[in-house]
């Protein structure tokens, strides 16, 4: 069997020829960063990413090497929007002889990278993948408008409309009651 990547690829990534057993039922996402939707949620979300045909029956008999992946974000739960400038490194280690993978970033996105890459480190035999999220491709492309242009404003983001498209006669933009 060959050994399938994570993609995008990491800045570095290294591998070591012993596979974790994992036990659906016995493993625990934990969160060292106490109260935090941004986590809470993918942690929820990742269960059913990383076993999403769980059956306690089919895993009765097999004993886990590998029981927790721990959490933690040195700068806290920051829901602000991401940023440019924010921080999407992480480090994702996996302790063979403790049975604890442990991810670390400083920031709330870095360590949802790393969930992301934890997931796809997980063999799932004949599943169905959701391949854009795995490429991490979660940004929206919409196109709210068929023209070349972008004639929409924003209340919220007025700059996104004002830099977005030179407007060569005003008929050809919307406002606002529009």
């Amino acid at each position: 069997m060959t050994r399938g990547g994570v993609w995008p690829l990491p800045h570095s990534i290294s591998y070591d020829t012993f596979n974790h057993t994992i036990n659906p039922g016995q493993f625990h996402f934990t969160s060292k960063i106490g109260a935090c939707d941004v986590i809470d949620e993918a942690i929820a979300r990742y269960q059913k990413i990383a076993f999403p045909l769980y059956n306690p029956a089919s895993y009765s008999d097999l004993p886990p090497t590998l029981t927790t992946l721990s959490i933690s974000v040195t700068k806290g739960c920051d829901t602000t929007y991401p940023q440019l400038e924010m921080d999407e490194s992480y480090t994702l280690l996996v302790d063979k002889g403790k049975g604890i993978a442990t991810l670390a970033a400083s920031e709330v996105w870095g360590a949802l990278r790393g969930l992301e890459t934890f997931s796809q480190l997980i063999y799932q035999p004949a599943r169905n993948q959701d391949v854009m999220s795995q490429n991490k491709m979660n940004v929206l492309h919409w196109h709210i408008v068929d023209g070349e242009s972008f004639p929409y404003t924003s209340a919220k983001y007025p700059n996104m409309s004002l830099l977005a498209f030179i407007t060569i006669d005003p008929k050809m933009s919307c406002s606002m009651t529009e």
